[in-house]
């Protein structure tokens, strides 16, 4: 999808080029300046959305309901004016020695409004958006690296693949910030200092490359799988992940077959690794910053400071055995409605566009499109 929407804002720029050059003639097949403006700001706008959601959401939120604990249950007497209140504590004056059971309350991440409310009535209007300076730095400097090291191969072969692992591993700090920038509360420390030093590195390394790891063979197996039963069919810039036109039943097994196996791989391998890694960046919480959202430091008493012999850090089994399964439950929900966000935000701006698209002539969507919708 992100090549295909590269191909059509560049060969949609040209076009707009090469209208005006003739004078914004609308016959032959051109697009005029205003049609081709519309498209290119659906697509930027569609960009800027699913950009939005995935990462409000899919990360800053998710990244929340990772690291918070649910509410211990506690009994402490009630006050109230009411009747009912009355004859609570009138019954523990009688008997002290009562335990009254106070309501629990829910996580603040158990819904993505009460998320969102909370960080911007702690952290103010952009904090939906907390950390986003850091991952477009790290973002960057991994594109750097994985063009480096990979030297210059594209598509999902073994060589990108490592690339992408090494380079994540060298950029271990970042990611750590990162976490700790948004679970905590707002520091008047600039954004370098916030950044942790070597030895950070070596804690946090080995929670990073599992979840990198992770991640590429996550997207290597089915998409090697899709490219053997013909699902995918490969392009000049690597294997694209668009569709075949067979549409036999075969086809379409196949095309279940590899949708499964990403499924599955994404819960049993994905969502875990990546789980680990924020929880181990979670118990390197540094003691002068002040967490955003409840969450027990120790890990049940797992993690050990540095300045009493310990590693200063939960460890990777740990780290995912301390995750309960209320927990779990509560960041599948998470998932489930940022995935269900953006495949609403899908079908609306494929409606837009179709609308758009639908009133140009037939040789303006092959010179916008060229050969990639077979037009």
């Amino acid at each position: 999808m992100s090549s295909l929407g590269n191909h059509l804002v560049r060969r949609g720029l040209e076009s707009v080029t090469r209208t005006i050059k003739t004078g914004g003639d609308n016959g032959g097949g051109h697009v005029s300046p205003l049609q081709m403006s519309l498209i290119i700001g659906t697509a930027f706008a569609f960009a800027a959305a699913i950009f939005s959601i995935q990462y409000t959401y899919g990360m800053v939120v998710a990244t929340l309901a990772i690291v918070e604990d649910p509410q211990p249950e506690h009994y402490a007497p009630i006050n109230s004016n009411d009747e009912e209140g009355d004859d609570v504590n009138k019954a523990i004056i009688n008997n002290p020695n009562a335990d009254v059971l106070i309501a629990q309350p829910k996580p603040i991440t158990s819904k993505l409004r009460t998320t969102i409310r909370h960080l911007r009535a702690r952290a103010g209007r952009l904090s939906p958006f907390r950390g986003l300076g850091l991952f477009l730095i790290w973002a960057f400097c991994r594109a750097i690296l994985v063009s480096i090291l990979s030297f210059g191969a594209s598509g999902p072969c073994i060589v990108r693949s490592i690339a992408q692992i090494a380079s994540e591993l060298a950029l271990s700090t970042l990611e750590l910030a990162w976490v700790h920038v948004v679970i905590s509360e707002p520091s008047a420390k600039p954004l370098y200092k916030r950044i942790p030093g070597p030895r950070s590195w070596v804690k946090i390394a080995p929670a990073v490359g599992l979840r990198a790891t992770a991640s590429q063979v996550c997207f290597l197996l089915p998409a090697y799988l899709g490219t053997v039963l013909n699902v995918f069919r490969p392009d000049g810039n690597g294997i694209l992940l668009l569709p075949s036109h067979d549409r036999s039943p075969h086809a379409a097994l196949a095309a279940l077959a590899v949708t499964i196996l990403s499924v599955a791989l994404t819960f049993l391998i994905e969502i875990p690794a990546a789980v680990t890694m924020v929880r181990v960046a979670a118990s390197m919480l540094p003691d002068d910053n002040e967490a955003i959202v409840p969450f027990d430091r120790t890990f049940g008493g797992k993690v050990k400071p540095a300045v009493v012999g310990g590693s200063g850090k939960i460890g990777l089994l740990d780290a995912w055995k301390t995750f309960t399964w209320s927990s779990r439950v509560r960041l599948l929900k998470v998932l489930g409605k940022v995935f269900g966000m953006l495949i609403a935000m899908i079908v609306l701006f494929s409606l837009i566009v179709g609308a758009q698209v639908a009133v140009l002539p037939r040789g303006a969507l092959k010179e916008i499109f060229g050969d990639k919708l077979g037009v």
